[in-house]
């Protein structure tokens, strides 16, 4: 369907300002393991590239979980797990090695893919991988070793902002390395949060397999403070924890970390993420630490903007229509 010209210069104008909000701003992307299976997968990397294309400086790390289980399958092995991380045995690693290749190779490939009448058509997205994370054992939790399952020890941040300020994507797989040269099984939420945290990145935005998250009033979250995501969370601990609710958990641990802003966007909607980014109301849910919509004095900058917002209201003789630097000499006056 295509958009009249109006229509278009509507469309245009609405979304320029967040074109110029998103630009230069460093984003960490959460793509899941599940999120590869979703028929929209193709158009959520798309949507991912076009955000390269307008100056975004991006981050991703993805999971394998649905491949590692795939994988282990394959092999008649099954995993054990405790409070919800995998107890990764030695003999089991080369498989999981295997299925976290497989999902990283799979990403490559399709960000290197210039697909015709695309928003990647002749797209170079530069992915770079490495050893970035280096891990610790988790260790003996409760009498259960967890064997090869780790947990972040520290992020080279200054190797993956290296990368991003040379326009190039670093890509990070839910593994790390210890200084003993071992491969650990990481959690892919342990490394996103973390290295989110380290580079200090603007925001954080998690692809989730289970939609929208509601409230008990079956009215979609849209918005979430550090203290309300935590009530929620407490009270979904009650019940059996979803992808939803390990999602806000890593939106609230990132927040908690000094990220301004966490967003959970659904890999069933095709385009949602462009619609939370680029939408004043979006498509997701977000957890914020700062002053999302917060009251402050307007300045002279904000006179164009003031104009625009109660130009309707003069137009019906509501308001005494008055000129660009009457209101200048109000805000003066106020200052």
């Amino acid at each position: 369907m295509e958009l009249s010209s109006d229509h278009f210069l509507k469309w245009f104008r609405h979304v320029s300002p967040y074109i110029h909000l998103h630009r230069g701003k460093i984003f960490v992307f959460m793509i899941p393991g599940d999120c590869f299976a979703q028929p929209s997968f193709t158009n959520i990397i798309s949507d991912i590239v076009t955000l390269h294309s307008l100056g975004v400086r991006l981050v991703v790390v993805h999971g394998a979980r649905l491949q590692i289980e795939q994988q282990l399958g394959e092999a008649t092995i099954q995993s054990q797990f405790h409070k919800g991380s995998r107890i990764t045995e030695r003999d089991h690693l080369g498989h999981i090695l295997k299925a976290v290749g497989a999902a990283r190779f799979q990403l490559e490939a399709l960000f290197s893919s210039g697909l015709p009448d695309s928003p990647m058509s002749g797209a170079k997205v530069k992915i770079r991988s490495g050893n970035f994370i280096t891990a610790r054992p988790q260790g003996v939790i409760e009498g259960v070793d967890h064997q090869m399952t780790g947990k972040v020890r520290s992020v080279d941040s200054q190797a993956i902002l290296d990368i991003v300020e040379r326009g190039g994507l670093p890509l990070l797989s839910p593994l790390g390395y210890s200084i003993t040269g071992e491969v650990f099984n990481l959690s892919f939420a342990d490394v996103g949060v973390s290295v989110a945290s380290a580079i200090e990145a603007d925001k954080v935005l998690i692809f989730n397999d289970d939609g929208p998250i509601y409230d008990r009033n079956d009215a979609i979250y849209r918005q979430l403070t550090l203290s309300q995501c935590e009530d929620f969370l407490q009270e979904q601990r009650q019940h059996a924890p979803s992808s939803s609710y390990f999602s806000l958990r890593s939106c609230f641990a990132a927040c908690k970390k000094g990220v301004p802003r966490a967003h959970i966007i659904s890999s069933k909607e095709d385009g949602s993420l462009l619609r939370e980014l680029f939408t004043r109301d979006g498509t997701g849910t977000m957890v914020y630490s700062d002053n999302y919509e917060a009251i402050r004095p307007a300045h002279l900058e904000d006179v164009i903007g003031i104009l625009n917002l109660i130009s309707p209201l003069e137009q019906k003789g509501i308001l005494v229509k008055r000129s660009v630097s009457c209101w200048k000499m109000r805000l003066h006056i106020l200052r």
